[in-house]
């Protein structure tokens, strides 16, 4: 049960740093184009 509730948590944290990577994005486009980031965010960004 431990463990689905470290997978759950893991999951929540993973899902706020992409809102935070996508709202810093969205303040500041032209510097989160210098970051890495995943192919899919990369289009969803530019489209």
């Amino acid at each position: 049960m431990s463990l689905h509730i470290a997978s759950v948590t893991a999951a929540l944290i993973v899902t706020a740093l992409g809102l935070s990577l996508l709202t810093s994005a969205a303040h500041m486009p032209r510097q989160m184009s210098s970051v890495a980031l995943p192919p899919a965010l990369s289009v969803h960004l530019a489209g």
